[in-house]
């Protein structure tokens, strides 16, 4: 006998759960789908969530880096005043420094009303 195609095609007996190859093949296509549709909205979910997040993130980190901006030109501006200021600290120093040499060499008479705001303005008489 000459076997022919047909022969092997699908039995006809249902399989598991009386259904026929095409209503399980169906079945299981439907139930893929709705795995792939609900993967994708979990996806969804998770991109949306991180975006949020990622956002809120870059708004704190960008406030507090301009907080930092701010309270470092605070800084450098406290700085040069204080470097104006120990500069004319310095200078008043010299000025002191030479007037008490002056005085113990006797260059500068003792003090008096005028020779006391002489020394005020860092002048000699």
């Amino acid at each position: 006998r000459t076997v022919m195609l047909s022969d092997y095609h699908a039995p006809s007996t249902p399989l598991s759960g009386g259904r026929n190859p095409e209503a399980e093949i169906h079945s299981l296509q439907l139930r893929l789908a709705d795995a792939q549709a609900k993967g994708q909205r979990e996806l969804q979910a998770v991109q949306r969530d991180f975006r949020e997040r990622s956002t809120k993130a870059f708004a704190a980190f960008t406030e507090k880096n301009n907080e930092l901006i701010r309270a470092n030109q605070k800084l450098r501006e406290d700085n040069k005043t204080l470097q104006q200021r120990t500069v004319a600290l310095l200078a008043d120093n010299g000025r002191l420094k030479t007037i008490i040499r002056l005085r113990q060499e006797g260059s500068i008479p003792s003090r008096d009303a005028s020779s006391e705001r002489d020394a005020g303005d860092g002048e000699n008489t």
